[in-house]
């Protein structure tokens, strides 16, 4: 078959990228490998012999598939075909029993097969073996990091490059575009875009074009993400020896207990009305490398406890750089400079040592600490120093609350590998679900607290300030007039220990405050409470509405014009952070009239 126009040119231009690759590689490095290529089995006789038919394009992947994989003492190999296959499986099965051979149909949907390849890989040569007729660039793209450093992926029929088509791009415009970035490898990466282009080329080597094959070869580190939802399967698929789940909470929906009033904006009903709460589970892991920043790595894998936003549709972590969809690195070493015998509870935080964050996420994983102190009575839990160094005075005092004594509270300064641990999923996630069963750790840790707290006259009514930082009210005071008008005290949360915080908070009839880490400390109060809130429009997180949803709280918000309005879905970082303004005409209006309300 006569090769199409768009493939001619892929050859030419990846044939120049060759020749500087080849400038590259020092000549130990080319001997190295092919010092190790052994003759001594001949595929090609060994399909002739099983009755293939041998036009040059079979006779050529053969051979490359056999001076591939003779570099590796016992390969694991991944051949990817389109519905039934042509024997080729069979073929090195019988051909290299030392080596591990499966066989993956891609005609499954793209999250079953990365949980297949997740769970059997990596591996040392990969063979897309499928022949489809066009869009192969989605293909490629999705396997190429299951494959080793060193190790070569194998496209076989690439002549059908030049059409996109049920798998995305075609292969000539995925490829094409993979050399341009790796010829300019030197044009620095904008690290505020994550540019997932350049950290994908980084994993390439060197790519060769042989008549109708493409052959990529691996370089670099890349690590396949893992949803909440798969876990399970992926760590069946590795073999008992990698992980557990221990228990697991069954998936449930509630409806919304809180009840909310907003002013006139653009950001009315955005709240939801049910939320729809995934299965959550205890897990228990071997042998696994934790880094700051909430990053854990077993093997090929990037945990699922390393996203906070777990079921959003990407996962993200700011401490490791995107690659794909699928997969990420982490930005600094993995190596772990120490290692802990024994079980630990999993604990650490992208934004450890923040007080909101704390109290949101890593307390919304304690309601797994008992069962697995039960389990593992020498448990503790673990930390890991990142940006803050040392153990902040609240989250020594909001984990002992939580079950937690001190002395079983571990901050490490990773990265470090951990022979036991144990993870729980988070029962909040925010603005996706929260768990009804929360409010039990909820009022845990607010019995505990406020029993530690000193006995005196607490506020009915008190105002939350906030300290100019990000999301600064460019006429804060102006608020807190209003506020203080009405009778209401006029504090700043963090000047009161954590036990003072809890009794202000259970003893308070009626809560203001400026949307954030303040009115976060409405989840320690145990009875209903009218929270009035004064938000910036392009605030999106919702928390403080989650946890209404949950106890039942009145919630009137304010919504401010923001300096940087969010102009488009999903999260937009300076529109998030950006200050506002407090419109006395606007939601002035709508402020004083709850206030005038019993």
């Amino acid at each position: 078959m006569v090769l199409q126009r768009s493939f001619r040119r892929l050859v030419q231009r990846t044939a120049s990228f060759d020749r500087v690759e080849q400038e590259r590689e020092t000549p130990v490095d080319r001997l190295g490998v092919r010092s190790t290529v052994r003759r001594e089995k001949d595929l090609v006789q060994r399909a002739q012999a099983a009755g293939w038919r041998l036009p040059g394009g079979n006779r050529a992947l053969l051979e490359c598939v056999q001076e591939l994989i003779l570099r590796f003492d016992e390969p694991s190999l991944a051949v990817l075909v389109a519905g039934p296959g042509r024997g080729l499986t069979e073929l090195l099965v019988q051909a290299f029993p030392e080596a591990s051979v499966e066989e993956f149909d891609i005609w499954s949907d793209e999250a079953s097969l990365h949980v297949r390849l997740s769970g059997r890989g990596p591996f040392e040569l990969m063979i897309d073996d499928t022949g489809i007729a066009g869009g192969r660039g989605g293909l490629f793209t999705s396997v190429v990091p299951h494959v080793v450093p060193r190790g070569s992926l194998i496209v076989a029929d690439a002549q059908s490059a030049g059409e996109a088509g049920n798998h995305g791009d075609s292969l000539g415009t995925v490829v094409s575009k993979l050399v341009t970035t790796m010829l300019n490898e030197s044009a620095p990466v904008d690290r505020r875009r994550n540019d997932g282009d350049q950290s994908f080329a980084a994993l390439i080597k060197r790519i060769d074009v042989r008549g109708r094959l493409v052959v990529v070869t691996r370089r670099g580190s890349a690590f396949a993400k893992v949803r909440e939802e798969e876990v399970d399967d992926v760590l069946r698929l590795k073999g008992g020896q990698h992980g557990q789940a221990l228990l697991s909470k069954s998936a449930t929906s509630f409806e919304s207990r809180a009840v909310v009033l907003e002013s006139d904006s653009p950001r009315i009903g955005g709240y939801p009305g049910v939320y729809d709460v995934p299965p959550v589970s205890i897990r228990s892991y071997e042998h696994v490398r934790c880094l700051p920043g909430q990053v854990l790595l077993k093997d090929n894998l990037i945990l699922p406890d390393s996203f906070r936003h777990n079921q959003r549709r990407r996962l993200r972590n700011r401490s490791m750089r995107d690659i794909s969809p699928l997969f990420a690195s982490p930005r600094k070493s993995t190596a772990p400079v120490q290692r802990l015998g024994g079980a630990y509870f999993y604990l650490d935080s992208e934004f450890r040592g923040h007080f909101g964050h704390a109290l949101t996420e890593q307390l919304s994983r304690m309601w797994a600490w008992r069962e697995a102190k039960r389990r593992e009575p020498g448990l503790k839990a673990l930390l890991l120093a990142g940006r803050r160094r040392d153990l902040a005075r609240f989250e020594v005092d909001l984990y002992a609350a939580a079950g937690v004594a001190p002395n079983d509270l571990v901050l490490v300064d990773g990265p470090v590998e951990v022979e036991r641990l144990l993870a729980a999923t988070p029962m909040l996630s925010q603005p996706n679900y929260i768990h009804p069963d929360i409010a039990k750790v909820w009022r845990l840790v607010s019995d505990e607290l406020a029993a530690e707290a000193p006995v005196r006259e607490y506020p009915a009514r008190f105002f939350c300030a906030r300290r100019p930082a990000k999301r600064p009210c460019h006429n804060a005071a102006e608020v807190e007039a209003v506020f203080a008008d009405n009778g209401f005290d006029v504090l700043y949360p963090e000047d009161y220990t954590l036990a003072e915080q809890a009794m202000l908070f259970r003893s308070a009839h009626v809560i203001g405050g400026f949307a954030g880490s303040a009115l976060f400390n409405t989840c320690l109060a145990t009875s209903p409470k009218r929270v009035m809130m004064i938000s910036s429009e392009s605030y999106t997180a919702q928390n403080e509405y989650m946890i209404a949803s949950v106890l039942g709280h009145e919630l009137d918000v304010a919504w401010c014009r923001a300096d940087v309005e969010r102009k488009r879905p999903g999260f937009d970082r300076r529109a998030f952070h950006s200050g506002f303004r407090f419109d006395d005409k606007r939601e002035g209006v709508f402020v004083r009239a709850a206030l005038r309300r019993p």
